[in-house]
Order: structure tokens, then C-alpha cells, then sequence
């Protein structure tokens, strides 16, 4: 990291009991072919190693005893760069994925990008799960109603700051709500010419509960602007 200006971008990760997926996780961040980068650990009390393992690959670590949206806010409020990327624990990027990223940011109106999210599974089940989401996502940017998981997604910081950050309030599905309020602000792209790998764990322990849960979290946000609960989510969802 330049030591004497702004980060590229600050990514921020948030934690709990990580200890098996962090180091690849962090290990793709610092292969990137941007070096200029902040990394910002937010830590939920971990039981395991993974305060351990990620320390060496992060600049930042806060300890604190908290649930995701609120951790990515943490993380939020010290980041130094003007971009703030947000990758969930067990998700990883490509070399260059940072990169394009970045590239957008240029065009006039940006304040937000993403990519298409692909499991590490090739197993057919999970893919056109996660192809399913992808068309989605472009399509909502295109549409100008822009819906990105938080698993991997970017902010320009003032409009993050302006919008209020993620809501503690709405429930579940914070990221879509967050997206949907910075899309007010300006253009969230949605890129194509890279991506970014995730963990197909929930949908291996689960099936195909886990899309149709969130299907039905997703609509009942669309129509009432409030998604279903964090006990709801441990209920159905988290077993």
C-alpha cells in the first residue's frame, strides 16, 4: 500500500469463525494487479483462528461483537480510499478483477460496480443458481434499479455516506436495499469482463431452499421495503 496518498480502494471483510476461508479469500485481494490497496478486517469475536490467519494479509483489524451490516460499516468509517469494495469472507476475486473495477469508477456518474458472482463448485445446480442472480443483477442496472449482493460489491464512498450505509433495520437482504438506494445517486454497473468466485456452502447444506427463501425475502422486500428478520433468517435459512 502507498504509504504517503489514498488507497486505490479499501476492501472490507467481515467475520465470524472464518478461520477455513479467509486466507483465500485475503490472498486474492493482495494478488491483484492493483497493489495499491487497504485491507480492513471486521471480526465478529471469532472462536477460531481466523483473526490469526488473516492478520498478516490486512492493515486494519477491529474486534467487535456485531452483525454483518453493521461490521461493513465499521469497516466503512476507517477506510481511507475514495472506493470501497465490500467481499464477503468466503468469496475471492480474479488477478484483475480490482482492476476493471476501478476502470469504471472513471466514467462519469459511477457510484457503484460489481461483476458476475460464479460458485467454486462447477456442479450444474449451483452455477445456474448463481447465473440466475447475475442475469438479474445486469438486468436491474440496465434498468436503472440496481440489485448487487453484498458477496462482492463496490461503493464510491460519498454516496455510501450520503445513503447512510447499510441498514441495520431493513433485516436481510441489506445489500439489495443498499444498492437500490446509492442506484438513486447515480450509475451502478455491473461488469462482464471479469468476476468473482464464491462458496457454494449454504447450497450444498440446503439445496435449492436457499434461492427460494431468499426469492421470498427478495419480494417481500420489493413490496413492502422491509425484508424478513435476522430470526427468521436463523430459523429457515442459517440451520
Amino acid at each position: 500500500m502507498n504509504l504517503w496518498g489514498k488507497p486505490a480502494a479499501s476492501v472490507i471483510v467481515t467475520t465470524r469463525n472464518e478461520e477455513k476461508n479467509i486466507e483465500h479469500c485475503l490472498r486474492s485481494v493482495r494478488n491483484q494487479t492493483v497493489k495499491n490497496i487497504e485491507v480492513i478486517l471486521v471480526d465478529a469475536c471469532s472462536a477460531d483462528r481466523t483473526v490469526k490467519v488473516a492478520r498478516k494479509y490486512i492493515n486494519h483489524l477491529v474486534v467487535r461483537k456485531c452483525g454483518v451490516a453493521e461490521g461493513r460499516n465499521v469497516g466503512a468509517k476507517i477506510a481511507r480510499a475514495d472506493v470501497l469494495v465490500f467481499l464477503d469472507a468466503d468469496s475471492m476475486l480474479l488477478p484483475e478483477t480490482l482492476e476493471e473495477i476501478l476502470k469504471a469508477y472513471k466514467r462519469r456518474g459511477v457510484v457503484g460496480a460489481s461483476c458476475p458472482v460464479l460458485p467454486i463448485s462447477a456442479d450444474i445446480r449451483y452455477v445456474s443458481v448463481y447465473m440466475f442472480y447475475n442475469s438479474m443483477a445486469r438486468v436491474s442496472t440496465i434498468l436503472r434499479k440496481p440489485q448487487i449482493a453484498g458477496m462482492f460489491c463496490t461503493y464510491r464512498r460519498d454516496a455510501f455516506e450520503k445513503v447512510g450505509g447499510f441498514s441495520d433495520d431493513v433485516g436481510i437482504l441489506e445489500d439489495f436495499h443498499l444498492s437500490m438506494r446509492i442506484g438513486k445517486l447515480g450509475r451502478v454497473k455491473f461488469l462482464t469482463n471479469t468476476i468473482a468466485l464464491t462458496s457454494h456452502r449454504r447450497l450444498e447444506k440446503m439445496g435449492m431452499r436457499v434461492p427460494d427463501r431468499y426469492l421470498l425475502a427478495w419480494l417481500r422486500l420489493m413490496l413492502t421495503g422491509r425484508s424478513f428478520s435476522l430470526k427468521w433468517y436463523d430459523k429457515h435459512m442459517a440451520r
